[in-house]
């Protein structure tokens, strides 16, 4: 009887062990075990202040080794890391392709179902949701729209625009008064995206299959009438010499400069850049980049989830990891990391406080329309750069969306989701 007792003791020990790894790698929450005196690896491209670190041992005993990693090279070093299974066990990583390759290619753990994912807005947990499952979630957001010099505009008399037309008609008030409408910078290509960001994120919210139908080769981009039109725009703003002298070889930091010394009444960037805009003796504001005809409602800013966390799916220490995350999207936490960061936190309640400017784009989150994750690195890459040639005067509007719809092709024949 006695021996019969052990036996069934130490089936119920093995039971309870298997039942807790199970949890751990299927879902739920982070067991009560203690994971004290363990040691975790961050690999990512964020900072992580030192407080939180330190927060996170004295609460819970478990060190965090941040191995951060933010220049250019970053992809290589993560593609090599992964590849080799090196002891991570938390990664960092970019929204969007790179999150989506390595979730499909199985490295990153399963996280559908975790508690932690309850403190996170929507918009921080949509680009972590790959093939039905949530590999990860962003801790950080931001919108995209138009800055503007308030002193300009309030010296001609001139309303935030809500249309195409006002905008148009507020730039033609602002040439003639001798100062440039537009800060364009062609010479960082990525910069030239957001005269059409919003236009992809509203028609992809309008039609929720049209990304997917452009990677399969069901739609294409001449489809996406918002799309089309803006770069018929963006070439009318050209031929009426909207933009800063010197715009298709201006780099983005100068282009700012320009902006921030009152040499251009608008600039077109996202809400990361107002950790370094500083104004220089006028008052700036922000407003969605109106798309809309007259009489249509008004469109809204365009968002950006990033700064993706996960853990990975080799770890030896992942009841820590996720001890670890769910750690980072508690409000407090969470207000620090934004503080630090100068970024909008996706996490609820979390209310980093990190710019005088800062309630405009707060205002604008709350609508905004999400901008697509699963873009092709070929048109996401490339792509901004077809802006360049329309104002270098070497394309039309209708050559830039044939040269969208060529590199959508060029992805659509690369299997880009491998690492």
């Amino acid at each position: 009887m006695k021996h019969s007792r052990t036996l069934a003791a130490a089936a119920a020990t093995l039971l309870m062990a298997t039942a807790g790894l199970t949890a751990c790698s299927t879902g739920g929450s982070p067991s009560s075990a203690s994971s004290e005196g363990q040691t975790i690896n961050v690999l990512g491209y964020q900072p992580i202040p030192q407080e939180i670190l330190d927060d996170f041992k004295t609460k819970t005993g478990i060190t965090v080794k941040l191995d951060r990693q933010g220049g250019g090279d970053f992809a290589q070093i993560l593609q090599s890391r992964v590849s080799a299974k090196a002891d991570i066990d938390v990664l960092n990583v970019r929204a969007g392709a790179e999150f989506n390759k390595y979730a499909k290619a199985n490295s990153f753990e399963d996280l559908s179902g975790q508690g932690l994912l309850n403190n996170v807005d929507e918009i921080g947990l949509e680009p972590g949701k790959v093939d039905g499952k949530t590999y990860g979630y962003s801790q950080s957001s931001y919108v995209t729209g138009v800055f503007y010099n308030k002193n300009i505009f309030n010296k001609l008399g001139i309303q935030v625009p809500t249309s195409w037309d006002e905008l148009t008609a507020a730039a033609a008030k602002i040439k003639a008064a001798g100062t440039a409408p537009f800060v364009f910078t062609a010479a960082d290509a990525w910069t030239n995206q957001y005269f059409y960001h919003n236009a992809i994120a509203v028609y992809a919210k309008e039609h929720p299959t049209f990304m997917e139908d452009l990677a399969t080769g069901k739609a294409k981009w001449q489809d996406n009438t918002l799309f089309t039109k803006q770069v018929q725009r963006f070439q009318d703003l050209v031929k009426k010499d909207y933009f800063v002298p010197g715009a298709n070889s201006l780099p983005g930091q100068e282009g700012q400069n320009m902006f921030a010394s009152g040499k251009a009444a608008m600039y077109l960037m996202g809400t990361w850049t107002l950790s370094s805009l500083t104004p220089a003796g006028f008052e700036m504001g922000m407003f969605p980049l109106p798309i809309n005809d007259a009489g249509q409602p008004p469109a809204p800013a365009s968002s950006l989830a990033d700064n993706m966390y996960t853990v990975t799916s080799w770890s030896k220490k992942k009841d820590a990891a996720l001890k670890f995350l769910d750690f980072m999207t508690q409000k407090e936490s969470a207000t620090k990391y934004s503080e630090a960061n100068k970024n909008a936190s996706t996490i609820k309640g979390a209310t980093g406080n990190f710019s005088p400017y800062q309630a405009d784009s707060d205002a604008l989150t709350k609508t905004a329309a999400p901008y697509p994750t699963n873009m092709g690195p070929s048109v996401n890459g490339t792509g901004p750069g077809i802006l360049g040639d329309i104002i270098a005067g070497t394309a039309s509007a209708d050559d830039a969306v044939k040269k969208f719809q060529s590199l959508q092709d060029d992805d659509n024949q690369t299997d880009y989701n491998t690492p």
